[in-house]
C-alpha cells in the first residue's frame, strides 16, 4: 500500500526544474489564473522567454492546458491545472497458464497499447502572443515564415504551430520588394507588428 501510494504522488513532482515547480504550484493554487499573474505569483523571478518555455514543457506533459478569453481588448491566456485520474489497484492473481506461455501475451498487449497524444497547436493569435513574448518576431524568409528570436527561446509549440499555419502567414506578411539604388533605403523587411497582425487576422477570420 505505501509503496502504490509513493508511485502515484511522486507523478506530482516528476519535473526537476524549478521554474516548472513553481509555475505548477501557482497554476494549481490558482486555476485560471493568466501571464500577468502567473508572473506576479513568482515574484517576477522568471522571464518572458523562460516562463514561455516551461508552460510549454508543462502543457505538452499533460500537466496544465490553457483556454483564451476573450477581456473586450487583447485576448488573455488562463491557465488550469490538469488533474490525473489514480490508476485503480490491482490484484495479482498467480498464472493459471505455463510460465513459457507469458512473453507472448506480454508482447499482445503491447502490440494494442495506444501511441501517445500529441499536444494541440497553437491557434494563430496564440502563437503570434508566444513569439511576442520571447521578444521575437515573425517574418517573411526564402525559406517561407520563420521566427526571428534566440534559438533557446522557440519552443517546439511555436516550431509546430509556424509549420501548420505556414500558407496564412506567408498570405499576412508581405514580401520585401527589391531594393533599387536609385530609391532611398527601405525599411519595410516583412515584418509584422502586433496591430497589422490582428487586423489580418480579423480580415481573414471575417471572410
Amino acid at each position: 500500500m505505501t509503496a502504490s501510494a509513493r508511485l502515484i504522488f511522486s507523478q506530482d513532482d516528476e519535473t526537476g526544474d524549478p521554474n516548472e515547480r513553481m509555475l505548477l504550484q501557482a497554476i494549481r493554487q490558482e486555476p485560471g489564473i493568466n501571464r500577468r499573474g502567473l508572473h506576479r505569483a513568482v515574484g517576477g523571478r522568471i522571464t518572458a522567454s523562460e516562463m514561455v518555455q516551461a508552460l510549454a514543457s508543462l502543457r505538452d506533459r499533460g500537466e496544465v492546458r490553457f483556454e483564451t478569453v476573450a477581456t473586450g481588448g487583447r485576448p488573455s491566456e488562463c491557465w488550469f491545472p490538469i488533474i490525473a485520474t489514480p490508476t485503480p489497484s490491482t490484484v495479482v492473481m498467480p498464472p493459471s497458464e505455463p510460465v513459457e506461455d507469458e512473453p507472448a501475451a506480454s508482447a499482445n498487449a503491447d502490440a494494442f497499447a495506444s501511441p501517445p497524444e500529441e499536444p494541440a497547436s497553437l491557434t494563430l493569435a496564440e502563437l503570434f502572443e508566444a513569439v511576442s513574448d520571447i521578444g521575437g518576431v515573425l517574418r517573411r524568409s526564402d525559406d517561407g515564415c520563420i521566427v526571428d528570436a534566440p534559438a533557446d527561446g522557440i519552443t517546439p509549440a511555436i516550431k509546430r504551430a509556424v509549420a501548420d499555419h505556414q500558407d496564412s502567414l506567408l498570405a499576412m506578411l508581405r514580401e520585401p520588394e527589391p531594393v533599387n539604388s536609385d530609391d532611398p533605403p527601405d525599411t519595410d523587411s516583412g515584418e509584422m507588428s502586433a496591430e497589422e497582425f490582428y487586423g489580418e487576422l480579423s480580415q481573414l477570420t471575417a471572410t
